[in-house]
């Protein structure tokens, strides 16, 4: 307990085994201020939805209005290109400093790291760990706020598709997730799902949840919706087939595109290659029915055409098409990324394509995009115009692997 004698903005600090961590609050009325200093790294990004910028502003330890921020980031990521660069001030600050490539085995038990002898990316599956983190998504008029926590803190919760092993690459025909082969197309959601799980207790399709993790990390980090001008356009020029696995496989640096031309290459964020680009990803765990979004975070409960054990969020609710520009908020899943309106444009807002039909019933949503759709592509792109039965070509899948400790 500390008693402040003025009015003001005052420094709040702490210090515990030679760790100092200081916190800031505004002291305007007379009464009782509680301050959490906290020894995790708290990092956030508000966006003005009425600013047609892609770009967000970085929130720091001085211009955070809730005093939540606790890590001051002022320099941008420089992605590589090919092998030459590559940097983020977030490589220092969790969770993105313990998001690693991996291999697993059949059961799920990490055997190797990237770096560790017997580590491969042809012999065994190969996995990118997504540590636990916890978030807050508000709104406070026109500007939305957004944070990551690498540990617990009050006003913020365990982001769902946190801890979670992430496929490196797309799945293979055979179920899964190695270099050198050209990946599976054209499954049906219920397939994917069936021949994930086949391969033991744990394993599962890219899911909605996990998805919606992957951006967040991506957006807090970047601070910018614009996915194709901060990392790369990604394999999207047109051609006639998506690209084998591994065109990433020679960088040093886990962010950015392979070398040659942009739109040609295959990207990676964090050691995820072809978040978007190459082939859309079938996911799970979001079913939409005439227009609006359900979504369910039991694994077990997934299932197609239906709102049973599913939680509507009653948005968009309507028919969209066209470059996203707004995003709803519903207050059961903050963390859900529900596009609500589509007056945007490759540049502005956040320039990534949505499809939504209100009038085709059941439909299931594909994200990322694919190799030929001439650069409309993105992390946020999604599409919801196929139903559970769709065998398209352009659709491909992703494993992930659950920890049994994060299921219960």
């Amino acid at each position: 307990t500390v008693d402040i004698p003025l009015f003001g903005t005052w420094d709040i600090s702490a210090t515990l085994d030679g760790e100092k961590v200081t916190n800031q609050v505004a002291i305007s009325t007379v009464r009782q201020y509680i301050v959490t200093l906290s020894s995790g790294a708290v990092c956030g990004v508000s966006w003005d939805m009425a600013n047609p910028s892609t770009k967000l502003t970085r929130l720091t330890i001085n211009n955070d209005p809730y005093s939540y921020v606790t890590t001051n980031v002022t320099e941008d990521p420089s992605p590589a290109i090919g092998i030459i660069g590559g940097t983020s001030p977030f490589d220092r600050i969790a969770p993105w400093s313990e998001i690693y490539e991996c291999n697993l085995d059949g059961n799920g038990t990490e055997i190797y790291k990237r770096g560790e002898p017997g580590f491969s990316r042809t012999e065994h599956e190969t996995m990118v760990w997504i540590p636990k983190f916890y978030y807050r998504v508000s709104d406070a008029g026109s500007i939305r706020f957004f944070y990551i926590s690498s540990m617990p803190l009050g006003g913020f919760e365990r982001h769902p598709g946190s801890g979670t092993y992430i496929g490196r690459y797309n799945t293979t025909p055979g179920y899964k997730s190695i270099s050198g082969i050209q990946p599976l197309r054209g499954a049906t959601r219920p397939t994917i799902r069936t021949n994930s799980r086949a391969k033991g207790t744990g394993w599962d399709g890219y899911d909605y949840m996990t998805w919606c993790a992957a951006w967040l990390l991506y957006l807090v980090e970047f601070a910018d919706w614009d996915s194709q001008n901060t990392i790369g356009l990604g394999y999207t020029s047109g051609r006639s087939a998506p690209l084998n696995n591994g065109g990433t496989d020679n960088m040093i640096y886990h962010t950015g595109r392979a070398s040659g031309t942009d739109g040609d290459t295959a990207i990676q964020y964090r050691w995820i290659e072809n978040l978007w680009g190459n082939l859309y990803q079938v996911i799970d765990g979001i079913n939409v029915y005439e227009g609006t979004f359900l979504i369910c975070t039991n694994p077990e409960n997934y299932a197609d055409d239906t709102g049973i054990n599913y939680v509507s969020t009653s948005m968009p609710g309507v028919s969209i098409s066209g470059y996203i520009s707004k995003t709803g908020l519903f207050e059961g899943a903050t963390w859900a990324f529900i596009p609500t309106e589509a007056g945007g444009s490759q540049s502005s807002y956040i320039p990534d394509r949505v499809v939504i039909s209100s009038g085709q019933s059941w439909r299931i949503a594909v994200v990322g995009n694919h190799y030929n759709n001439n650069y409309n592509t993105g992390l946020f792109d999604i599409y919801c115009g196929y139903n559970s039965a769709s065998e398209a070509d352009s659709n491909g899948a992703r494993l992930i692997f659950r920890r049994q400790e994060v299921q219960a």
